[in-house]
């Protein structure tokens, strides 16, 4: 049998038991930092988390990571054999006179020093890897900090805000020649601190939810020490007419701007109007100028509402049953899908406001009231208002009518001639809020 020796020399032989043995090394340090029970695609998993590269496919993390295994084992062995063969080889003192070989043991030096600064770079690799991940660690640490001093400062402002809506200020009462102290509200810290709570959502959208239900408990609340005029239907000609006068000169300017504040929510950039409910039942919103606002959904049970501006407003699918809004302002405003069953509605302005199948009139009262340019051919349980609704030829009514109310004009009236005589009609059944005579 025939036998080929290969000379290997003493230096290469050292090298190879070298990097053997930091092989073997390795791979006993990397076994004991593993789990006890840790599956292989767990291991590599956890070792990919600890790099923070979570987001990279597991495969691709696998291939970088065999293709950096690759790069540091060529390197390594490249840089001891040429440790070995600058050391145990040849020196310049050996290659006297031999000025080729001289160069190319500086050559190996060269190549030394290249080796060297490249598996530097190959080993930093990982650790500059896991240096970025604390960084961003301790970036997003840094962030959420913030976010929750922001936090708490701005549940400060908010706190401080809702203080100010029952805010108080003493004053000196005098009865004949004796002064007292005593308190009432201080209109001003009020308005201020609802105007502080606007800019609120509009600097954080997300509290729109939590201002709203602050303002609506104060407009519910304050009914007890700001209660509404009992409004009797009953009531002659210059009563009736008085009353709606003193409903618009009584307006609380406090509770009037949370209203007016509580419409202007959902329409503020970034507000969830889902996450905004209003819920205003049985609130004093006599007289208030409640103009261009939006009530979409609003839960308005029971209000005391008489002399009210609402033109031009969103009302769509607001529950106002049984709300008292006589004498109100509804142009323009929209009722799609409201419910208003036995609302008292009588001499509302309704003309421009939009119905439709899903309006609920039952049993609402809208004696007085006026429809012009208004379309009922699909509202339901409305036939028998009209006779006592005034209005021209303007309205399309619903298809089982066959014509309009007597009462009716058989044109189309300008604003001024309208107005004119839907008054009249009023007066003729005892009724004239605005009283011209």
């Amino acid at each position: 049998m025939t036998q080929i020796t290969i000379p290997l020399p003493e230096s290469l032989v050292l090298a190879i038991g070298v990097l053997l043995a930091f092989g073997l090394a390795s791979a006993l340090v990397v076994f004991a930092m593993m789990p006890a029970k840790a599956k292989p695609k767990e291991a590599i998993a956890s070792f990919q988390s600890q790099m923070g590269l979570d987001r990279l496919p597991t495969a691709a993390f696998f291939l970088m990571v065999t293709s950096w295994g690759a790069i540091f084992l060529v390197l390594l062995i490249g840089i001891l054999i040429t440790i070995f063969k600058t050391i145990w080889w040849v020196t310049p003192e050996m290659l006297a006179g031999d000025s080729a070989a001289i160069w190319d043991w500086r050559f190996s030096i060269a190549k030394l020093t290249a080796l060297t600064a490249v598996l530097g770079a190959v080993v930093a690799l990982p650790f500059t890897i896991i240096r970025l991940k604390l960084n961003r660690e301790q970036t997003k640490l840094m962030e959420r900090q913030r976010e929750i001093e922001l936090d708490a400062l701005l549940n400060d402002r908010f706190n401080s805000a809702v203080e100010d809506l029952y805010a108080q200020k003493q004053v000196s009462k005098w009865t004949g020649d004796q002064a007292s102290n005593g308190w009432q509200d201080d209109f001003t810290r009020r308005i201020a601190g609802i105007d502080r709570l606007e800019v609120l959502v509009r600097e954080r959208p997300e509290f729109a939810g939590r201002v709203a239900k602050m303002l609506c408990a104060l407009v519910r609340t304050e009914r007890e020490s700001f209660p509404p005029l009992d409004w009797d239907n009953a009531l002659s000609f210059d009563e009736q007419n008085d009353r709606f006068i003193e409903c618009r000169v009584r307006v609380r300017s406090d509770l009037e701007n949370a209203v007016q504040t509580i419409g202007r929510l959902k329409s503020i950039k970034g507000v969830d109007p889902s996450q905004v409910e209003i819920n205003l039942s049985k609130a004093n919103l006599q007289g208030m100028d409640l103009r261009e606002l939006d009530f979409n959904g609003a839960d308005l049970f029971a209000t005391f509402a008489q002399g009210g501006d609402f033109e031009c407003s969103d009302l769509r699918e607001a529950y106002i049953l049984c709300a008292e809004m006589q004498c109100s302002d509804l142009r323009g405003t929209k009722l799609q899908g409201a419910c208003l069953k036995s609302a008292e509605l009588q001499f509302a302005d309704l003309a421009a406001a939009k119905f439709d199948a899903k309006t609920d009139l039952l049993d609402a009262v809208l004696d007085g009231a006026a429809l012009q340019f208004v379309d009922l051919s699909i509202v339901p349980h409305i036939e028998r208002a009209l006779p006592k609704v005034f209005g021209d030829t303007s309205v399309t009514l619903p298809s089982n009518t066959k014509h309009a109310p007597e009462h009716w004009p058989k044109e189309t009236l300008v604003f001024e001639d309208f107005r004119d005589q839907w008054r009249a009609f009023q007066r003729s059944i005892g009724q004239d809020p605005d009283n011209p005579e």
